[in-house]
């Protein structure tokens, strides 16, 4: 029971504290905030279209396509794309990291009979061996097999209750019919290789956080529908597939056919190919694009891990009260930045931006918006920079402490707002602040890490 509580803290904070690097700066447009982020080479032919502003950090765009927002070119970036529409690019140049994510389970999470990936376990019309059962079973215990069969029309149920973290390893998926997630609770899905159904369907109209699928193999997916978080640790492709929820690929993703994907394609460092029809309607974040065919991009709000954002940056204002956001609080509130490579603090104003966690659609609170951030060079008193090298050190400390329970995206972003509701980081620092007398409520932080238990940038609240 033990082991288990730790791995739902590793997943549920992976879906608490992920979240695109969104580093402030006084620019027009933020990385996050265009249709795709190339460092490489982009390529559009045919009939390729990007709906939504480029941002091509590095390397070349040759587009005979169309481009219906602007192209935003860096220093260093060669722009060979007639009638699109070029200007520079002064903001940021991030430097996104591959996704971090365990390729496969421990094997002392299976217990009962299905513990060692040798046995199958099958939905079938009319079960008559042993591991076959009938439509609409529900699975409910962490199981090892070497074939997950679901036949054409039946369903399989994984059941996870509030709380709780189902496992399932699977050798070889053989889905022609429908597996949902039901309750409240986490499901991982381990996947060595699939036989692919067109008649299938992965937890369809269900919650994409709910469900994360990790191919731990190179992967040719031709699948229906799938709604989940999808991990790919060697390069996968799309055919004829549509997908709600978000890709993570750690090599080459291609998207074929009449492929959709309804999220953001998270590929640092490694190749999108997309041609037929595929669809992306998020974002896609790559080394190199080759957009061929029909395919399309189309800029839509993507759901990063740990729920949706609203923004609330100034200009955005309510109409009750023009001089505050749609959160109640005013806009423009001095703020202090602390990056800890150059050691510099940077006094500034910044917003908030609303923020619900995955699992609590009903909740809604305020975390500190770092896109929003504009400098105004006042100077910083040195007890400012005192209480920020306390936020510091404390999220440092506790991270440490904790680290053997945060593996799976460590951490991202730690919000002092958040303190109620995360499971791993911020209940631990927000209390040993309190006891150094420094107040969280009063003075609202934001810490950034890079994913590997570094402190990266402190952001703070200043009277």
């Amino acid at each position: 029971m033990k082991r288990m509580t730790k791995v739902l803290a590793v997943l549920c904070l992976s879906a608490l504290v992920f979240i695109l690097p969104m580093n402030a700066f006084a620019a027009a447009i933020q990385p996050a905030d265009a249709a795709i982020y190339v460092t490489g080479e982009a390529e559009m032919g045919g009939n390729a279209k990007i709906q939504g502003d480029v941002i091509i950090a590095g390397g070349e765009l040759e587009s005979a396509g169309n481009i219906d927002g602007i192209v935003y070119q860096a220093k260093g970036a060669e722009i060979n794309a007639g009638g699109a529409q070029v200007e520079k690019y002064d903001g940021e140049l991030v430097e996104y990291k591959a996704p971090s994510f365990d390729t496969e389970p421990d094997d002392s999470l299976f217990e009962g009979r299905y513990t060692d990936g040798e046995k199958d376990f099958k939905i079938v019309k009319s079960p008559k061996r042993d591991g076959e059962f009938k439509d609409g079973y529900i699975l409910s215990e962490n199981v090892y097999v070497d074939s997950l069969v679901v036949e054409k029309g039946l369903t399989l149920n994984i059941s996870a209750e509030k709380g709780e973290l189902r496992v399932i390893r699977v050798e070889t998926l053989v889905c022609a019919g429908n597996i949902r997630v039901v309750g409240e609770g986490s499901v991982v899905l381990y996947v060595d290789e699939v036989e692919n159904s067109s008649h299938a369907a992965i937890n369809k109209d269900g919650d994409p956080f709910a469900l994360s699928i990790v191919f731990m193999s190179e992967i040719d997916l031709s699948i229906d529908t799938i709604y989940a978080e999808i991990y790919a640790a060697e390069e996968i492709k799309f055919t004829n597939t549509q997908v709600y929820g978000n890709i993570y690929a750690k090599d080459d993703a291609e998207f074929s056919g009449n492929s959709v994907v309804n999220g953001l394609v998270y590929a640092p460092g490694q190749e999108v190919e997309m041609s037929g029809n595929a669809i992306i309607n998020g974002m896609v974040i790559a080394e190199d694009l080759d957009m061929t065919g029909n395919s399309q991009i189309n800029k839509a709000e993507t759901s990063i891990p740990g729920g949706t954002t609203e923004d609330t940056k100034p200009g955005n204002e309510n109409e009750d009260n023009p001089g505050e956001n749609s959160s109640g609080i005013v806009d423009a509130i001095k703020v202090v930045k602390y990056v800890v490579a150059t050691d510099e603090y940077t006094s500034g104003r910044i917003s908030y931006m609303k923020h619900t966690p995955n699992g609590h659609e009903d909740l809604v609170y305020d975390v500190l918006n770092e896109g929003s951030f504009v400098p105004t060079g006042e100077v910083v008193p040195e007890e400012v920079k005192a209480d920020i090298q306390l936020i510091r050190d404390t999220t440092t400390d506790v991270f440490e402490m904790r680290k053997k329970e945060v593996s799976l995206f460590p951490f991202g972003r730690v919000d002092s707002n958040a303190y109620q509701y995360a499971l791993t980081i911020s209940p631990y620092v927000v209390p040993i602040l309190n006891r150094e007398r420094f107040n969280s409520d009063v003075n609202n932080w934001l810490v950034m890490g890079d994913r590997h238990g570094n402190v990266v940038e402190v952001y703070m609240i200043v009277a």
